[in-house]
């Protein structure tokens, strides 16, 4: 696959399809890898854009003190250096948050926006599972954050259905790629982030699409945070919707329900 060069950093990247441009921004330590199923499914109707964040899969390790501002510039940089003047975007989990910054930073940029599994604010419980990720990555191992994280992300049903073994193996072997030490600095990123100030500026249309039972990007978040509702209720073009029986990786347990969403949407 190609890389862009942006100065100090690369960024691995992939394009796939005819059409109007869409980015796809992957959630945590997943990479482009996030989006293995979705992109067959989507480049029918866009040309899709996928990279590795930086930090995550071929692209530049974490520098020391990277914020939330750093990775939407990485975004902005890369969409100039592939002439893609505007696009709809397709944010995942962690990668929400480059999505909503990025679209209250340069609304003429972005046309329609999906997000799933997404929050704005991280609550106690979020900052409490990420403290235990952190310590695991530092002192056992990322095989050991890839199985908490599974535990989290998906349903008990998922975990004990045939899909599952594959997935969990993708799982580790893709945390496996990520240092611990960039694990740690996107982690403590993410535990910085408020976005409660942007969401208001956002024009792009917004579908927000959250498991009806995910910790990790929960419908309605404790005091201190913002889940999917929240999102939806700021963002003055958006409609929330929930899929019920699913957890965070909704993406994963209701594939085709959640690319039929996004396609009819993104088409509108």
């Amino acid at each position: 696959m190609p890389f862009v060069e942006l100065g100090q950093k690369r960024i691995r990247y992939q394009i796939s399809g005819e059409g109007e441009a869409l980015v796809q921004i992957p959630g945590g330590s997943l990479g482009l890898r996030n989006f293995a199923r979705v992109t067959p499914v989507l480049s029918r109707h866009f040309r899709v854009v996928d990279f590795d964040l930086v930090g995550t899969g071929e692209s530049s390790p974490t520098p020391p003190g990277y914020t939330l501002q750093d990775w939407t510039n990485d975004l902005r940089d890369l969409m100039d250096a592939l002439d893609i003047p505007t696009a709809h975007l397709h944010g995942t989990s962690t990668g929400g948050f480059i999505a909503l910054q990025f679209a209250a930073q340069y609304p003429d940029r972005v046309n329609r926006m999906a997000l799933v599994g997404t929050v704005a604010r991280y609550d106690t419980a979020m900052r409490l599972n990420r403290k235990v990720a952190k310590a695991l990555a530092q002192n056992v191992g990322m095989e050991a954050v890839a199985e908490l994280t599974a535990q989290m992300v998906l349903t008990r049903d998922f975990l004990d259905s045939d899909e599952a073994g594959p997935l969990l193996e993708q799982m580790r072997a893709t945390f496996g790629q990520v240092p611990p030490d960039s694990f740690v600095v996107t982690a403590e990123a993410s535990e910085a982030i408020d976005l409660e100030p942007d969401l208001p500026r956002i024009t792009a249309p917004t579908l927000v699409i959250n498991g009806e039972h995910s910790t990790l990007s929960p419908v309605d978040m404790g005091p201190q945070g913002i889940g999917g509702r929240g999102i939806a209720e700021r963002i003055p073009n958006a409609r929330l919707e929930i899929i019920r029986g699913a957890g965070h990786l909704v993406m994963m347990e209701r594939f085709q329900e959640v690319c039929d969403k996004i396609t009819e949407f993104l088409k509108a």
